[in-house]
């Protein structure tokens, strides 16, 4: 995944790509009219892509792109950016192992910095 410049408090300075599980049987994002990308993207509030090893576009390929969302969109957000909706599972990649290799490990630290963007959010409330 990669996340671009967003409104969203919980993306800002991750690094990418970055790996982050799925656990899901179902689901993608899907919207009607597809206009509607164009305007969310306009309004920052596209969070996350979903992206190859490089950090190029999934181009809807899987496994880069594991559940067909379109245009690529694994998160999205509110505008004020303080609320996230994704469809990879962060939560799922936040305990590094000394037998991890350095990219799974890097991976881990990008997850770990999505947690702690919303905590140093909350923390200036």
């Amino acid at each position: 995944m990669v996340a671009p410049p967003s409104n969203s408090i919980w993306t800002r300075g991750l690094p990418g790509p970055l790996s982050c599980p799925i656990a899901h049987g179902e689901g993608r994002f899907l919207v009607e009219p597809v206009s509607t990308i164009g305007e969310l993207r306009a309004a920052g509030q596209l969070a996350l892509f979903y992206a190859d090893a490089g950090g190029s576009p999934a181009g809807g390929a899987y496994p880069a792109n594991p559940n067909g969302s379109a245009a690529d969109i694994a998160g999205v957000c509110n505008r004020a950016g303080n609320v996230l909706g994704l469809m990879p599972h962060p939560e799922n990649n936040v305990v590094a192992r000394a037998r991890d290799g350095k990219s799974r490990q890097a991976s881990t630290r990008a997850c770990l910095t999505l947690w702690k963007n919303g905590v140093d959010y909350a923390k200036d409330l």
